[in-house]
């Protein structure tokens, strides 16, 4: 029960103004007329001065309908408790009811209590706050990154081994130290053969925030894909992807007379983005879960990578967003016709 269903429940009449802000609520009895104006201060602010004079103009409308007894209370809707209290300490007869935590604020020098109001407004707040951790709880329950994510878990902690590594003696935004230790470098792969860099390259970055970003985005797509496929097939999807990705941006480098050095794992992780496709589209209720905002996450992602790398390390991100397409349309089934929902 909301508050504007609590206070009809118990007889008060709403009242919309002009403003969304604003609203009110009475009840009369007799001559006596009980009125709560109710500032929602999360749409707009509202400076005391103007609570005080909208407060005023209500005890003259009602005071010209012949109520001579009118008591009056003010209830600010906020998510910031601090900007209200000049409010509260300009009109004692104001209450705060913080969204955010959903309790009910009423200082010492407010009213302690109208119309009985208090103890059904905090009953209230608590049921509410309750429902707001069982909804949470259930969410992160429901969330795919917070179970069956070990392999994920396990990528990323290899990666910032690897990047703690190599950081320690060296440093890792200079391409030839780089290079030295693993990473994708054509003239090393076609010449010395030297095909190892295709795997450890998916695990060196330049620098540190490299690092940051590629860890961040396969924590919650990678958490995701591998919740719904397994352990064994995601870890599949993302070596070959990643290898592939190498492999792609070799024809590109050699056709294009380029000899740079790469190094990443954006390149398994866009094999993943293309897994998260697969799955979406071979399930048509996966949107209503909470993988939106993921797909939007791996969008974004997308976007900033092509702008920032040059023609061979889009290359790498197409050839791995290819292979991850091309082996989960294989390696993946949906379970039924209602998407699983462990997910």
């Amino acid at each position: 029960m909301g508050l504007s269903e609590l206070l009809q429940s118990r007889g008060y009449v709403k009242r919309e103004t002009s403003s969304p802000a604003v609203s009110f609520y009475f009840r009369t009895e007799g001559r006596t007329s009980r009125i709560i104006q109710v500032l929602d201060l999360i749409q707009a602010y509202v400076r005391p001065s103007e609570s005080i004079a909208f407060r005023e103009e209500l005890r003259r409308a009602f005071a010209e309908k012949g109520y001579t007894d009118i008591e009056q209370l003010t209830i600010l809707l906020t998510l910031n408790t601090a900007s209200a209290r000049p409010v509260c300490a300009a009109d004692p007869a104001t209450w705060i009811m913080d969204a955010r935590s959903m309790r009910l604020i009423v200082y010492e020098d407010s009213v302690m209590d109208f119309d009985c109001l208090r103890k059904p407004l905090e009953e209230m707040c608590l049921q509410a706050a309750e429902e707001m951790e069982r909804t949470a709880a259930e969410a992160t329950r429901r969330l795919p990154f917070r179970k069956n994510s070990e392999a994920t878990l396990a990528l990323i902690l290899l990666n910032v081994i690897v990047f703690a590594a190599l950081s320690a003696f060296g440093d890792t935004k200079n391409a030839a130290y780089m290079a030295r230790h693993g990473a994708l470098y054509s003239s090393y792969i076609l010449t010395d053969f030297e095909l190892y860099r295709l795997f450890t390259c998916m695990f060196m970055h330049f620098g540190f925030l490299h690092l940051l970003e590629n860890m961040f985005i396969l924590y919650f797509v990678g958490s995701m894909v591998e919740n719904t496929l397994g352990k064994g097939r995601f870890l599949i999807i993302y070596f070959v992807s990643g290898i592939f990705s190498g492999i792609a941006m070799l024809f590109v480098q050699l056709f294009s007379g380029s000899n740079s050095v790469a190094a990443g794992a954006s390149g398994a992780i866009f094999g993943i983005i293309g897994t998260m496709f697969m799955i979406l589209i071979k399930n048509h209720r996966f949107q209503k879960r909470l993988v939106l905002p993921l797909l939007v996450l791996a969008v974004s992602y997308a976007l900033f990578m092509g702008l920032t790398a040059g023609g061979a390390g889009n290359a790498a991100h197409v050839g791995g967003l290819l292979a991850g397409l091309f082996l989960s349309a294989i390696l993946y089934r949906p379970r039924h016709k209602k998407f699983d929902e462990r997910v």
